[in-house]
């Protein structure tokens, strides 16, 4: 054949038959696959922007007005392992006593101590509002003394043990069930 020509689009549709390929692959079109999420798939995270939780000493409070950040149901479940979202939040960290495990600027997802039933997990990460601040830390408690120990992932950073009328001022917020770097 002299000259170029091109099939017409019956003949492409006849060979892509033949070849059981999409015509789209003929023709040098790229598909992209397009999932559309329900309404009722979707859930808004409170976040709360500004407000920290120390991985070190000391942090800022819960009072700013959160924005709300849309995540899919299925991603918070695989990430998270919840079934509930019900009072789920997230702050930020800042320090390095929870580094390697919680470096700062990461974002942290809070589960609600209430929500919970009041239990503590032995060993668990939380947030903790007491007279020097909003902290990060994984709880202890010593049933003899009575007393909550604070303590760090960062082996460098000593515990911190609460008791008597500082365990009264202080407050349990929640327990941290994930995290993320950025957003």
């Amino acid at each position: 054949i002299k000259g170029e020509s091109s099939p017409d689009l019956k003949n492409l549709e006849k060979i892509a038959k033949a070849l059981e390929i999409p015509i789209e692959k003929l023709l040098g079109i790229k598909t992209l696959k397009v999932e559309f999420i329900e309404p009722n798939n979707k859930i808004e995270i409170p976040y709360y922007q500004e407000t920290y939780a120390a991985a070190g000493a000391g942090a800022y409070n819960y009072e700013e007005a959160p924005k709300s950040i849309t995540f899919t149901k299925a991603f918070l479940e695989e990430l998270l392992e919840l079934t509930t979202f019900q009072g789920l939040h997230i702050i930020t960290a800042i320090g390095d006593s929870m580094s390697p495990t919680i470096e700062s600027g990461d974002k942290l997802f809070v589960l609600p101590f209430e929500i919970e039933g009041l239990k503590v997990r032995e060993g668990g990460i939380y947030i903790i509002n007491c007279h020097f601040g909003v902290l990060v830390k994984r709880i202890y408690f010593n049933p003899f003394t009575k007393e909550m120990i604070l303590k760090s992932d960062n082996k460098e950073i000593p515990d911190i043990t609460i008791s008597g009328d500082e365990l009264d001022g202080c407050q349990i917020i929640g327990r941290v069930v994930g995290s993320l770097k950025r957003f």
